[in-house]
């Protein structure tokens, strides 16, 4: 178990780098010679997928996780992507299989040091602004981009009451765009709230992947997004 922390903390060194890096370095020059924020943003987020593919492939080489998923995944394109969230790799492992994502983040990730230039290029932030969020998020799904959501707001385990929060089903209805449900789940604890980042399990940790049915919102208006949380609600639920 010590040498599989000792992978994993490495793995951390990698990503918080990279981050900084990114930041600092890479996402600034590259805006230099961008034209406009589509071509800036599809090019951060396509070095970004690459990198953490890269990390997410170096985990499994060593033993730390193994990631199971259905091919269909990767070719998931300008749609919004639901997905439990039992891990704080979670979203990690979405952007490295899922080209051209961006996610939402909380936006106290903004106080993060390592997280924040990254986060201010590429991410959209909850910010308690629903119209800011919305507006953020419909652009990038206007360009091309897939949302990744958890809508849950926070890593949730099989004893957690599920809450859903409305950001998902809002934007799916605003701009008519299908919600790809992603089952995560785990063969242990990796990584779960409230608890050390280095608590990764005795042994590999297994992390599945399984994508759902579409569920198409053209049937659902602004009168009814209650009844679309509460589809999504139940499909977390079951799938945790």
């Amino acid at each position: 178990m010590l040498k599989r922390q000792l992978f994993c903390f490495f793995g951390l060194v990698f990503f918080a780098i990279g981050a900084i890096i990114l930041g600092i370095f890479v996402f600034p020059t590259i805006h230099l010679f961008c034209h406009n924020e589509k071509d800036y943003k599809a090019k951060c987020a396509q070095i970004v997928h690459k990198l953490w593919k890269i990390l997410v492939k170096y985990l499994e080489i060593t033993n730390v996780l193994k990631v199971e998923y259905q091919k269909e995944i990767a070719s998931i394109k300008n749609k919004i992507i639901v997905a439990s969230h039992p891990s704080y790799v979670d979203i990690l492992i979405l952007i490295a299989l899922v080209p051209n994502s961006l996610s939402i983040v909380k936006k106290s990730i903004l106080n993060n040091f390592i997280m924040k230039n990254v986060v201010k290029s590429l991410y959209i932030t909850n910010d308690n602004s629903v119209e800011g969020f919305l507006s953020q998020s419909q652009a990038a799904l206007s360009e091309g981009f897939n949302i990744i959501i958890f809508p849950t707001g926070q890593r949730t385990d099989k004893n957690d009451d599920i809450h859903i929060h409305k950001g998902a089903a809002k934007l799916a209805i605003l701009t008519n765009t299908p919600i790809v449900p992603i089952k995560i789940t785990t063969s242990d604890e990796f990584m779960p709230k409230n608890q050390s980042i280095l608590n990764i399990g005795k042994h590999k940790v297994v992390f599945e992947l399984k994508m759902q049915e579409e569920i198409n919102v053209s049937d659902f208006s602004d009168e009814n997004e209650i009844a679309l949380r509460n589809k999504i609600c139940a499909i977390i639920k079951e799938k945790i």
